[in-house]
């Protein structure tokens, strides 16, 4: 845990939505990225359709050994 974390940020919560259990602090992040809509980031390689920034990258960095932000 970040030293600079307060007990309350620490506390586990459920997730109004699907019931997922996790850390106080990931509530916003888990709540933006698994149940509002987003827009479809498609792979540019393959055309695979990723929600978010982070899944496109993390899919270019295991399957075509690239980065976004290298391209």
């Amino acid at each position: 845990p970040n030293a600079s974390m307060s007990p309350v940020d620490m506390e586990d919560v459920a997730c109004h939505v699907c019931g997922k259990v996790l850390r106080r602090t990931s509530l916003r992040r888990h709540i933006i990225d698994r149940h509002l809509p987003s827009q479809q980031m498609p792979c540019h390689i393959c055309g695979k359709i990723f929600k978010t920034a982070n899944s496109l990258a993390t899919h270019m960095n295991t399957f075509h050994k690239t980065s976004r932000n290298k391209e």
